[in-house]
């Protein structure tokens, strides 16, 4: 039996995560289909998902689920990362179906590397906002509102994937908007004060449904590599 422990920082070059608004972990498990489910210790977990996202062949194969942390469970992993093109369309479908039972439900990318970012927000079955830096023409929705005060900081005031690609990057190169910073705003970022000041629990590690074992970026320069 894992022994809990308190919860710490789940960090990786590339991190993506879903942040649902419940407090039962084990129905948000079921719901989302996840299988071989197994206790993990925070700190084994955190080193299992930064390993996953460095290696093309297990980068989808396994995803962690926190405790209910400030009333929000966190799913983490490259699976549930939006700039993979092929997980894309699926992410953005989960989060539809968990905001239809539970009000909302977020997707986050983040890149300590600094080489994009991405989330959405869903509501009540809704898209109302998804932004991929890599991918504007993905983008959906209206800018939420820390989004949009960012912008208008560097005096842009149309939505980022309105801009003209030759002058979006002079645009933007100013723009000071993270996943992090938005997961904040409106849910929760796993490497918070917040996500990691509950009390000694154990994480889950599961297998995710029809889990892709290739990743048509493992021989590529696009984000992520």
């Amino acid at each position: 039996m894992t022994r809990p422990e308190s919860p710490r920082p789940i960090t990786s070059c590339w991190l993506s995560w879903l942040a649902v608004p419940t407090q039962d972990r084990a129905a948000l498990v079921d719901q989302i289909g996840l299988i071989e489910v197994t206790e993990s210790s925070w700190s084994a977990g955190a080193e299992l998902i930064d390993r996953i996202a460095h290696d093309p062949a297990e980068r989808f194969s396994r995803v962690l689920v926190t405790p209910a942390l400030d009333g929000w469970v966190l799913v983490i992993g490259p699976w549930c990362g939006l700039p993979y093109l092929n997980r894309t369309a699926d992410v953005t479908r989960l989060c539809l179906e968990l905001s239809t039972r539970h009000g909302q439900a977020h997707a986050f990318f983040y890149s300590e590397r600094r080489d994009g970012d991405a989330w959405l927000i869903a509501e009540k079955g809704s898209i109302s906002r998804r932004w991929i830096s890599e991918y504007p023409e993905l983008a959906l929705g209206q800018p939420v509102q820390a989004e949009r005060d960012s912008l208008d900081a560097i005096s842009v005031k149309e939505r980022p994937e309105d801009l003209d690609p030759d002058e979006a990057v002079d645009l933007l190169a100013d723009w000071e908007c993270s996943a992090p910073a938005i997961a904040q705003t409106l849910s929760l970022d796993p490497a918070s004060p917040t996500a990691t000041s509950g009390p000694a629990s154990t994480l889950l590690i599961a297998t995710p449904p029809a889990a892709h074992l290739t990743d048509p970026f493992a021989h590529s320069s696009n984000l992520p590599s």
